[in-house]
């Protein structure tokens, strides 16, 4: 079980928790007709017929078609033209639409700009959009924030969001639904997988905060994997710190008993 569970969460904990956008360059075909847009066409058509362009290879037709339809306010051509567009550089044409979809309430705008922030080394944004789009409902966002939750060893919130994911249709979420819930309940062995896998994905202090937690519940069995992330010298002072204050509540618990006693 434990080999399964770590080439499951291998894969789960990646660099890269959600698939990549995949770019298109735009390139006029030579000799190809451009598109008849009428003022008053319908934007849902015109949005069909650019994504039928686009398959057949007249990109220059596709853009122009989709983003008639985007102008239009059509949420769906907004989507796809940035996707025809996109560069992944720092002044991204795509991030324009993936706004405006965003701003009309499309969960996937919301996600894409995610991506294009967390791409860009913008964490903060890129968490921030994260959230909105799996506040909005979308699966891939929640699985994405559970994620997230479990690099911050925030249980309640990544419960939270594996339930949510689940019964959006995101069916990888079940097991690690499960697993959270041992954890919750104290299993300090998931906790420790979770450790692993996370140092595998080389992320140190995440898997400290669960290999913490681990100790706290009574495992010695996690304080040599903490001891060789931290280093001895960081390792001995954190334990230090943790007798002491391990003794401070006995000495505390003994004053109460003892003050109850003379009472």
């Amino acid at each position: 079980m434990k080999g399964a569970l770590m080439g499951w969460f291998k894969n789960l904990f990646s660099t890269r928790t959600v698939a990549p956008i995949e770019p298109v360059e735009v390139k006029p075909n030579e000799g190809a007709p451009t598109a008849q847009v009428d003022d008053d066409a319908d934007p849902s058509r015109m949005h069909l017929l650019g994504l039928v362009a686009k398959e057949s290879g007249r990109t220059a037709v596709s853009l122009e078609l989709l983003s008639a339809a985007a102008a239009a306010g059509y949420v769906p051509a907004m989507l796809d033209v940035g996707l025809l567009v996109e560069d992944r550089g720092p002044d991204d044409p795509a991030v324009r639409w993936w706004r405006q979809a965003a701003d009309a309430g499309s969960s996937v705008g919301m996600f894409n700009l995610s991506i294009h922030y967390r791409r860009e080394g913008n964490a903060e944004q890129g968490l921030f959009w994260n959230r909105k789009a799996a506040e909005a409902g979308d699966p891939d966002a929640m699985l994405g924030l559970a994620v997230q939750c479990i690099d911050d060893a925030d249980i309640p919130e990544a419960l939270h969001w594996t339930s949510l994911g689940s019964s959006a249709g995101k069916s990888e979420l079940i097991p690690l639904h499960e697993l959270l819930q041992r954890a919750a309940n104290g299993d300090t062995l998931v906790m420790r997988e979770f450790a692993a896998s996370l140092q595998q994905s080389s992320k140190e202090q995440s898997a400290i905060l669960w290999l913490t937690m681990a100790s706290r519940c009574g495992d010695v069995g996690a304080l040599p994997t903490l001891q060789e992330i931290m280093g001895e010298e960081a390792f001995f002072d954190w334990f230090l710190a943790k007798e002491q204050r391990s003794n401070v509540a006995v000495m505390e618990m003994t004053l109460s008993v003892a003050e109850d006693d003379r009472e």
